[in-house]
């Protein structure tokens, strides 16, 4: 024993071997904490920001339309918010065996346990009114942070759902109304919509197909109680359900 504290001190002596001082350590340890905290908070953060993306850009409509709407429905999950959060996930856990009551735990309960608390949270979270809030201050060029994303996952899909009111019925064709522009819908015997559902003039639906001119080429259509939709086109989001329609520069 006495060799060896001979050599540290013939190392520390040498320069080899330098003293830090508490200071040094508690601001090691301040900042781990705060890395940890911010990781943390983040990681939730963008668990309810993907629940709200997937609400607000229209994007679970598509599972009421069955077989025909898979496709589209995964197509329009944002894989690459995922496999972000993934990672997030995976370091929280890293942090997480840190703490001796979390490392004594078998890796796949600790990993479940986590994944079930952001998720939670997440869910829970997206149904408060701060992502709507941050996506009318990127409509309007007031959001300095997460502007595009904002614009990019939170603004409805124009190209394969369309939210229009009726102001025509009968038995051949819908006479709709979407953005101000007017569109004919086919009724065919092919046409997805629920049993048991009346239309009636002035309801709000939403038509799952593409716009074709002044007609929809519809696969399905349902009734519409949905979130505010935001349709983005180059330069505007326009949100079509306020009394009056409003137009946000971006």
């Amino acid at each position: 024993m006495n060799d060896v504290n001979k050599k540290i001190k013939e190392q520390i002596e040498s320069k080899k071997i330098k003293m830090k001082s508490k200071s040094y350590y508690l601001a090691l340890s301040i900042l781990y904490f705060v890395s940890v905290i911010v990781v943390i908070l983040f990681t939730l953060f963008l668990a309810s920001f993907i629940f709200f993306a997937l609400k607000s850009s229209g994007t679970n409509e598509f599972l009421a339309f069955g077989y025909a709407g898979l496709l589209p429905f995964f197509q329009s999950i944002p894989w690459l918010l995922i496999l972000a959060l993934i990672i997030l996930i995976l370091l929280v856990e890293l942090f997480g065996k840190k703490i001796d009551l979390v490392s004594k735990k078998p890796l796949v309960y600790s990993l479940a346990a986590v994944i079930i608390v952001v998720v939670g949270f997440g869910a829970v979270f997206a149904e408060t009114p701060i992502h709507n809030t941050l996506l009318d201050k990127a409509a309007e060029n007031r959001l300095p942070l997460g502007k595009g994303m904002y614009e990019k996952y939170g603004s409805f899909r124009e190209n394969d759902l369309i939210v229009a009111k009726i102001i025509e019925i009968n038995d051949e064709f819908l006479l709709v109304e979407s953005q101000e522009n007017q569109f004919k819908v086919e009724l065919s015997d092919e046409l997805r919509k629920p049993d048991h559902v009346d239309l009636f003039v002035n309801q709000e639906i939403i038509i799952f197909g593409e716009i074709n001119d002044d007609s929809i080429e519809a696969k399905g259509i349902k009734p519409f109680d949905g979130p505010k939709p935001r349709y983005r086109g180059k330069n505007i989001i326009i949100d079509i359900q306020r009394s009056k329609t409003k137009v946000n520069s971006i």
